[in-house]
C-alpha cells in the first residue's frame, strides 16, 4: 500500500474494538490530529493494513472520526444497539522509509539523507520532527541549516528517536 491508498473494513463490533489507536498530533496548532492504528488484529491480518505508523483512521461508519475515544465510543454504541458489523474507514496518510542513523548525525546531514531516502527533490526544502512526547514538547525541527543533533536536544546514548520528514514546499 502506498500513502493516499484509502480502505475500508467491515469489523464485528468485538473484532472492531481490538483494533487499538494512537493519538498522534505533529504541531500543537493542529487542534484535531489523527487516530493512528497500533495493532493489527487477527480479522485483518490477510489486508494490507499495518501497525507501522502510517495507517490513520478516517471514518466509523460513514462519519468523520478522529481520535481513539471517539472510535471506541461509536464501536461501543454499535455494538449496544446490536450492529452485525462496524464500517471502519483508514487510510494509509504516510510512505514509509526506514533508515538508521546516530543520534550524533547532524540535522543538516539527517535531513538530507532523508529526503534522498524517500526520493524528494534535493531543492525541496524538507524538515525532520521527534514524533515521541519527549522531543515534541520540546518543538524540536532539525533543517539543513542546523548542524545540532539529536544528542544536543537531549536524546540520551542507545535510544531510538522516530522522526518524520515534512516537505516545506509543498
Amino acid at each position: 500500500a502506498a500513502a493516499g491508498d484509502a480502505h475500508g473494513f467491515d469489523l464485528a463490533p468485538r473484532d472492531a474494538a481490538r483494533l487499538r489507536l494512537a493519538s498522534r498530533a505533529f504541531d500543537a496548532e493542529i487542534a484535531r490530529g489523527e487516530a493512528v492504528v497500533r495493532n493489527v488484529i487477527p480479522a485483518l491480518a490477510r489486508s494490507p493494513l499495518r501497525a507501522d505508523g502510517c495507517w490513520v483512521l478516517r471514518a466509523v461508519d460513514g462519519r468523520a472520526c478522529w481520535t481513539p475515544e471517539a472510535y471506541a465510543e461509536r464501536v461501543a454504541v454499535a455494538a449496544a444497539a446490536g450492529a452485525a458489523t462496524v464500517r471502519v474507514d483508514l487510510e494509509r496518510a504516510y510512505d514509509r522509509r526506514d533508515i538508521v542513523l546516530p543520534l550524533s548525525t547532524e540535522a543538516r546531514l539527517a535531513v538530507i539523507l532523508a529526503r534522498q531516502a524517500f526520493e524528494l527533490d534535493a531543492r525541496a526544502e524538507a524538515a525532520l520532527f521527534p514524533t515521541d512526547m519527549a522531543h515534541r514538547r520540546r518543538a524540536i525541527c532539525l533543517t539543513e541549516r542546523d548542524r545540532a543533533t539529536l544528542e544536543d536536544h537531549g536524546a540520551r546514548a542507545r535510544a531510538t528517536v522516530s522522526v518524520i520528514l515534512v516537505s516545506l514546499d509543498a
